[in-house]
């Protein structure tokens, strides 16, 4: 994690985030420092690699053409996509009224909270690897 500089306040602007599983890693790197903001991401793959462009994605195969499917809006135009919001929002309502399926959002969120808590304790101790097993309940 990178620190802002300029006005002594403890908020990140850089943060890199490294995900092992038993088969898998996964890395994350986010910053606000750029002159403007755009979403890329890249997920590689037995089969292949999907590539995030801001406005649209690439799924290139082993064994095919790529193929590239567009979004409605680039990624950075807001933190908020009205695609996503209503089937979040429908799941929502669903725990709500069914009570055999509720607390899966509360799970994701204590997911998020946990992986959250934990980069920040690697961070603290020099970016130390720090096991999630055994922390979820």
């Amino acid at each position: 994690m990178e620190f802002a500089e300029t006005d002594g306040s403890s908020l990140e602007e850089t943060v890199n985030l490294r995900l092992r599983f038993p088969r898998a890693e996964a890395q994350l790197h986010l910053t606000w420092r750029a002159s403007c903001r755009r979403n890329f991401g890249q997920i590689v793959g037995t089969q292949g690699t999907i590539s995030i462009n801001d406005d649209h994605l690439m799924l290139s195969r082993h064994d095919a053409a790529p193929v590239r499917y567009d979004f409605s809006e680039a990624l950075s135009q807001g933190s908020q996509h009205l695609e996503w919001m209503k089937p979040v929002i429908e799941g929502f309502w669903q725990e709500v009224c069914d009570a055999g399926i509720r607390g899966a959002n509360l799970d994701e969120a204590r997911w998020c909270a946990l992986l959250t808590s934990l980069a920040y304790q690697s961070y603290k101790e020099g970016s130390r690897p720090i096991p999630i097993i055994g922390q979820i309940s």
